[in-house]
């Protein structure tokens, strides 16, 4: 009978390991997605809209890995929301730098 129980709570282990495995993965895959939104929205701030739009209708026949690649650069509410808020950012510094040399 201890020899059902222990196996029963290496299996439980086993389990919890899976379980805080799969957290750390979540983790940084939630971190790489974050980082990519916020490249965009520099790549985007930079470029300008219609530029950037431009590059991503440039691939006319994409490969495989193209088409991979324009489907993690297509814009999204969230970009746009950033670039908005980097645009803003720029307008407030510019202004302040008007004031502390005026």
């Amino acid at each position: 009978m201890t020899n059902r129980t222990g196996s029963s709570s290496e299996s439980l282990a086993a389990i919890w390991r899976l379980i805080l495995r799969a957290r750390m993965v979540w983790l940084a895959v939630d971190k790489v997605v974050l980082l990519v939104v916020v490249m965009k929205a520099l790549i985007l701030f930079d470029m300008g809209e219609a530029a950037y739009r431009a590059q991503l209708s440039a691939y006319t026949t994409p490969t495989s890995a193209q088409r991979i690649g324009l489907m993690v650069m297509t814009l999204d509410p969230v970009t746009l929301k950033l670039r908005d808020v980097a645009s803003q950012l720029r307008r407030i510094e510019r202004h302040s730098r008007l004031f502390a040399h005026g």
